[in-house]
């Protein structure tokens, strides 16, 4: 068994003379949701591999072989991750499907209310929670959104790049903070000329008039993505610190 750095399953398998990949999703609801944000994207010719099947959490997926993407040279690497995430938003969502909201920003505060008081006080932690979850925008446009769309989640294949991060896609809203958290994941925080040209050129393509206009709410959910995955890693001064900028009122 093979557990990622979330402590959940995932694993290669072989059935059949075929290879899959066998992954655990974070609760019922997000294994559901990732069930049907691949099959959407699939059905349109999208960047994911085909789904196969799904048993509580666990969903299986086909196996992808590939380069990894984060093996080629930075241009490249770039351009892999915004066709990804154009192709990603660009896909048409079912009527049925909606109102989806933010189902990643969500997931980021209950785990900020669940593994916060380990590093801040109670009050702190509350006071955090209640704030950014006041600044969140109206939650209207709905796309399949991908929270960890990074180079080393896409491998490239013979018909372009695939996505292999199979278990956080869904459908709900917040593609703006998926963009931000790629354009960094690029080039690194300390180059923010870089991330904005490639938010820029994104912006380009799939127009969204609250990409800018709530930065710094993309910022907050950014800094807390990071401070939560610094805890997970045991990395307890820098969750603190991290988490430490977002008391302000």
């Amino acid at each position: 068994m093979i557990l990622n750095y979330h402590g959940r399953l995932s694993l290669r398998a072989e059935a059949g003379g075929h290879a899959f990949k066998i992954a655990e999703c974070e609760s019922l609801e997000r294994a559901l949701l990732a069930e049907r944000a691949l099959q959407i994207a699939y059905a349109q010719a999208g960047p994911v591999p085909r789904f196969i099947a799904r048993s509580g959490t666990v969903i299986a997926c086909e196996w992808v072989e590939g380069r990894s993407c984060k093996s080629l040279p930075a241009a490249q690497q770039r351009d892999a991750v915004l066709e990804c995430q154009v192709a990603l938003c660009n896909a048409a969502i079912p009527d049925p499907l909606k109102p989806t909201g933010y189902v990643h920003l969500e997931s980021l505060l209950a785990r900020l209310e669940q593994f916060g008081p380990l590093i801040l006080p109670a009050p702190s932690v509350r006071k955090i929670v209640d704030r950014l979850r006041a600044v969140l925008p109206e939650a209207t446009d709905m796309h399949l959104i991908h929270p960890d769309l990074t180079p080393a989640n896409i491998v490239m294949t013979d018909d372009g790049p695939v996505i292999i991060d199979n278990e956080v896609i869904s459908v709900g809203a917040g593609c703006e903070f998926d963009v931000w958290n790629s354009g960094e994941a690029l080039f690194g925080f300390r180059d923010p000329n870089a991330i904005q040209a490639y938010v820029e050129a994104f912006h380009q393509r799939c127009p969204m008039s609250s990409l800018y206009a709530h930065q710094v709410v993309w910022d907050d959910f950014r800094i807390l993505r990071k401070g939560l995955k610094s805890l997970s890693k045991g990395r307890r001064l820098k969750a603190r610190r991290l988490l430490r900028k977002l008391e302000r009122l």
